[in-house]
């Protein structure tokens, strides 16, 4: 994918911060810096690449096209450049980052650095009459460029849509390599405890803008699909492993959880660990890893050490198969897991028997982690109260330096107070 930045001047209470885009972002620091705000961003920006909000863009200009056929039924073309595009993309985000956080007043100053390689967009539009066994039909032929799309019918209330969807293929196109993600989703903190709310309640939250309204909109699209056949079903095994089970609508389109053993019981009843990761299940059940883009915050949340490793290698094979993340994280266990790929990579790249042997020592699978893939930042506080994004340099793995300094600390503490007990039964035996 090409360089992409993202400058932040203020969001929230970070400032004066750069991030690099890559397919898997992590955010690492103590709570309440802004992890879920920069997460969020990113989120944004691929919400532009596969969402409707280019929409707004061309409707805000006169150019839907149910106002255009309006004033030319047989055809018509328009043109922007390409900085009008990105003054509406970094403006957007401002809109974007208050809705999703529920804070119309929120500071935000930030801007998308995206190296689109056109200087201007061209679209039009034309009507045809196509035989169709020897009947004559109207269609509209929508084109940017050499790309098209055919609407057959006299087509009405369009909008926006035609537009939207040719210029989300170019740019997909142009950033990310020709990437098929076409889907992005955000799995919210406390995602497991929204899926147990009532229905009326959901709808009240539905009727917000803010991100956990999107959660469950979204939430409700995918429970209605029907599974996919793709290739991707190692990853539903990968997670019904650590889950113990599948995720499933019964014939009264509830969802349940699936054990292993063949039993069955309602979402609703079923432990905390498996309610969060139940969204992420049933997404892999109905898209392919490659054409989704997955803001995951916190994949650790009640979850054991040992399935916290085993997410991590979730993440692992689902970043080298192309899905793209975005992660906020407190586990130094997934980090650590994360780092073990890592090596694992560098170890095979300088010899194949060291890596193979490795493998064998400790039991690992053939799994390994470009750490090209990764753009790691640590969010830290400042004396004057701001937030810094910090980029984390990768040749030793990624850091995660605010979980040393708590283990360092507190397993030093943990010693003096023992030795003080040790200390006082020793005096008091005597």
């Amino acid at each position: 994918m090409k360089t992409i930045k993202i400058y932040i001047n203020s969001l929230g209470a970070v400032h004066d911060s750069v991030l690099e885009l890559k397919p898997l972002m992590i955010f690492s620091g103590e709570s309440g810096l802004g992890k879920s705000y920069v997460a969020i961003l990113i989120h944004y920006f691929y919400k532009v690449l596969v969402d409707n909000r280019l929409q707004a863009f061309f409707s805000a200009r006169g150019w839907d096209y149910d106002t255009l056929v309006l004033k030319n039924p047989e055809e018509a073309s328009f043109s922007f450049t390409t900085p009008m595009l990105l003054e509406w993309i970094n403006e957007e985000a401002k809109i974007y980052m208050r809705e999703a956080l529920g804070n119309p007043d929120m500071e935000v100053d930030v801007k998308f650095d995206i190296p689109i390689s056109r200087n201007s967009y061209t679209f039009s539009y034309r009507t045809v009459q196509i035989d169709f066994d020897g009947k004559e039909e109207t269609s509209r032929i929508f084109e940017l460029g050499n790309s098209s799309m055919r609407i057959d019918g006299d087509a009405k209330s369009l909008g926006s849509l035609p537009w939207s969807l040719l210029m989300q293929a170019a740019l997909r196109k142009d950033l990310l390599d020709g990437l098929p993600l076409d889907q992005t989703f955000a799995m919210v903190p406390g995602r497991g405890a929204l899926l147990t709310l009532p229905v009326t309640m959901q709808e009240r939250i539905r009727n917000n803008d803010d991100v956990y309204s999107e959660f469950l909109t979204d939430w409700s699209v995918v429970q209605s699909m029907r599974p996919q056949k793709n290739t991707d079903r190692h990853l539903l095994e990968r997670l019904s492993y650590i889950n113990g089970g599948s995720i499933d609508i019964d014939d009264n389109d509830r969802v349940v959880y699936r054990m292993l053993d063949g039993q069955s019981l309602p979402i609703t009843a079923a432990a905390s660990s498996i309610k969060e990761l139940a969204p992420l299940y049933m997404l892999l059940d109905k898209y392919p890893s490659n054409h989704l883009s997955i803001l995951f915050e916190e994949p650790e949340a009640h979850l054991h050490p040992q399935m916290q490793v085993n997410i991590a290698d979730f993440v692992v094979s689902a970043v080298s198969h192309g899905m793209h993340l975005q992660i906020t994280t407190h586990s130094d266990y997934f980090l650590r897991r994360l780092n073990d790929r890592i090596f694992l990579q560098k170890i095979q790249r300088l010899d194949a028997s060291s890596y193979a042997k490795t493998l064998s020592n400790y039991g690992y699978t053939d799994l390994t982690l470009d750490s090209s893939l990764i753009g790691a930042y640590l969010l830290r506080r400042d004396e004057d109260g701001t937030v810094k994004v910090i980029s984390q340099s990768l040749e030793k793995g990624i850091p995660y330096e605010s979980f040393y300094d708590v283990i360092r600390k507190d397993a030093r503490h943990s010693l003096d107070i023992q030795q003080t007990y040790y200390n006082l039964t020793e005096t008091y035996a005597e």
